[in-house]
């Protein structure tokens, strides 16, 4: 009948299990199993789930780890591009705002460049028409002055004279040369030698009215050595003013430097540069020194320009002839295909400007700013890859300067690329760990809790078998006294008959009364209620008496018994009655499992620091899977031969909780269808140990 209490799923189940079987019995194991179940849940919930969660997640972050690695690489790697871009941005981005405030309010942009950026090397502006317009001009192709025999040797003549400071003949032949030479370059040439000769030679009238002679005609014209005829005129006409003004007079110098920093120069040509450096030479020590100081600054800026404009000519003519576009807001960049400098250009009303810079200054510059970022990361190193170069194939990550540094890529690779490997291994390694350690915990915990289930089935099992065990052992006993008592009180025996009848009542009583103790003695000790008490015992005599009392059942298992007590045996201290229902348990033990051998032997010896007694049969053994739970209560074997013999499952165990509330021990030796021993060690105590 079902109980009212039991809840539906157990109700359920114990029908389930009970096919083929008792649902009540079913029903019972599953209440005594409520409490692991619910302990199982409570497992489940706080290890079980929480390992299963750990597993799955280390199983989906294996890679997601690994490509971390990766990902924080990048990122510090995107920080170091990010910042040389930003530092790019800021040398070229403050250039295009001092360059635009200059033409927002028509200034110039081909002087004190230093100012628009210090990695400039020329600026260059092109007229609507697309040819360059300052501030230098492109050289034209001129066929070369061709010197004839007659002119060749005046020339020479006057100038060996002029160097012999004999000034007149010299001027006399300057005046032949000027009078054979077929070309107006050369006669204008011959009359400046003429008019210089003059000068020196102290008559600066002849040397003026000469100048004004060849000045008629020389404009346009240079010398055999690139020198306009005019500014060498104009210096000379300086010199001469300022002998005329007992050297006090500058004007003529400071109009002269001005006119040529004023002028357009023509690529390839330093001949203005010179002349003006010899004008600003002949009047620092009369003119005001901060003009001298800035028109030399002017002077040296232009003579720079003048160089890194010959080198880069051919890109000069690149940008000539090219179609102006209307004006855009924002500069265009361009990597030269020769010099590899970077230009940059913008159209503003007619004009189109173009600037140079001195590109592998600012890598120069750049790469030293990576550098210092990079200190401070040592996992990476960057490098700027110019146009041709190879980019590394082991590259964490780059990118490109365009638009305002095209075709140059900041990339950075790793500084250790085993390092980064290894990284990556460790955090797949650590994922796994702890993959393992989840499926570690699960397994351990389903382990457990299986074993916990079997546990209690199996203590439920071996707790239902000794209620019914005892039930049986009661009943055998009290059946035999029943029908010899009644049969007594009949009077239907008698003679020997009646004799046996009465034996019979009493062997059973005592087997009665000995298995009503085991009984009491067990809910004592599972109640921690069972005490004893100590006195001086002689352990042989013990050992003897339960020999003689329990020979009646020994004999008729069909038993021979072999009884060997040392002479020897010291005093100890025990309870007489406990160590002998030890021996009596032990003996009714050899007499169920070890009447197949048909011997039981006990044997008692004194050890050095104890008292030692055995009690060993030759019957059908213990399997070893038995004797780890040989003395555990309610615990019997499922062999089938054991199963045969009566018994409650507690016997043994009370012996083994007599034994150790001695302070002994006991174990069980024995071998499968040999026989087996047990072995009672009691201790000696200080006192009795000399006796």
């Amino acid at each position: 009948m079902a109980s009212g209490h039991d809840s539906l799923p157990i109700r359920l189940l114990a029908r389930l299990l009970a096919r083929g079987g008792s649902e009540v019995r079913a029903r019972q194991q599953l209440r005594e199993l409520s409490g692991v179940l619910q302990i199982n849940a409570l497992l489940a919930a706080t290890v079980l789930l929480p390992a299963a969660l750990m597993a799955w997640f280390a199983l989906t972050t294996i890679q997601s780890e690994v490509a971390l690695v990766d990902a924080d690489l990048k990122q510090r790697a995107d920080a170091v591009i990010t910042h040389t871009s930003e530092t790019m941005e800021s040398m070229l981005g403050t250039f295009e705002d001092r360059a635009l405030e200059r033409l927002a309010v028509g200034q110039a942009t081909d002087t004190n460049l230093a100012q628009l950026s210090p990695y400039l090397l020329g600026s260059f502006r092109y007229d609507s028409t697309g040819q360059l317009a300052s501030p230098f001009e492109l050289p034209v192709s001129e066929p070369p002055v061709e010197a004839t025999p007659a002119f060749r040797s005046a020339w020479k003549r006057a100038v060996q004279l002029d160097r012999s400071e004999e000034y007149s003949d010299a001027a006399w032949a300057f005046r032949i040369a000027g009078e054979v030479a077929q070309s107006p370059s050369l006669i204008a040439e011959a009359t400046l030698g003429r008019a210089r000769s003059q000068f020196r030679m102290g008559d600066p009238d002849a040397a003026t009215r000469t100048l004004a002679e060849v000045s008629a005609t020389a404009s346009g014209l240079r010398d055999r050595t690139g020198y306009r005829i005019s500014d060498l005129i104009d210096l000379q006409r300086a010199d001469l003013a300022r002998l005329e003004s007992q050297g006090a007079e500058s004007t003529a110098y400071v109009d002269l430097v001005n006119d040529l920093l004023a002028a357009r120069w023509v690529i390839g040509r330093p001949n203005e540069a010179s002349v003006a450096r010899r004008a600003l030479t002949r009047v620092e020590q009369v003119a005001d020194s901060d003009w001298v100081g800035r028109q030399r600054t002017r002077l040296n800026e232009r003579t720079r320009q003048l160089y890194w404009a010959e080198i880069l000519i051919q890109e000069l003519e690149l940008f000539r002839g090219t179609a102006r576009r209307a004006d855009n807001e924002e500069f265009r960049y361009v990597l030269g295909n020769e010099t590899g400098a970077l230009w940059a250009t913008i159209d503003r009303g007619d004009n189109r400007y173009a600037f140079a810079f001195d590109l592998p200054e600012i890598i120069m510059e750049l790469s030293g700013e990576v550098a210092n970022v990079t200190a401070l990361d040592p996992d990476i190193n960057a490098s700027l890859v110019l146009p041709g170069e190879l980019r590394p194939n082991n590259a964490i990550d780059g990118r490109s300067l365009a638009p305002r540094m095209p075709q140059v890529s900041v990339v950075i690779t790793p500084s250790d690329p085993e390092l980064v490997t290894t990284r990556k291994r460790k955090r797949r390694q650590s994922r796994l760990l702890i993959l393992f350690a989840a499926v570690c915990t699960s397994l351990l915990g389903l382990t457990v809790s299986i074993r916990l289930v079997r546990t209690v089935t199996a203590s439920a099992r071996m707790k239902t078998d000794f209620a019914a065990n005892v039930s049986h052992e009661l009943r055998s006993p009290i059946t035999q006294i029943r029908l010899k008592a009644e049969a007594l009180q009949l009077d239907l025996l008698v003679g020997p008959e009646k004799d046996r009848a009465y034996e019979v009542i009493v062997r059973e009583s005592e087997r009665l009364s000995r298995l009503v103790d085991n009984v009491l003695d067990f809910a004592a000790i599972e109640a921690g209620a069972k005490s004893y008490t100590f006195r001086v015992e002689d352990i042989g005599d013990i050992l003897a008496k339960s020999v003689r009392s329990e020979s009646q059942q020994l004999e008729a298992a069909g038993l021979d018994i072999e009884l060997d007590i040392a002479s020897n045996l010291p005093m100890v201290r025990v309870d007489r009655d406990a160590i002998g229902q030890v021996v009596t348990n032990l003996l009714s033990n050899a007499a169920k499992y070890g009447a197949a051998g048909g011997w039981v032997g006990i044997t008692a010896r004194r050890t050095p620091k104890a008292v030692q007694f055995i009690v060993a049969d030759k019957g059908m053994g213990i399997s070893p899977e038995d004797l780890d739970q040989l003395f555990v209560h309610f615990f019997r074997s499922e062999d089938a031969d054991v199963r045969k013999q009566k018994g409650t499952g507690i016997g043994l165990s009370i012996v083994r909780y007599i034994v150790e509330a001695h302070g002994g021990e006991i174990r069980a030796d024995s071998t499968r269808g040999i026989g087996t021993r047990f072995i009672v060690t009691l201790p000696l105590t200080a006192a009795l140990s000399g006796v």
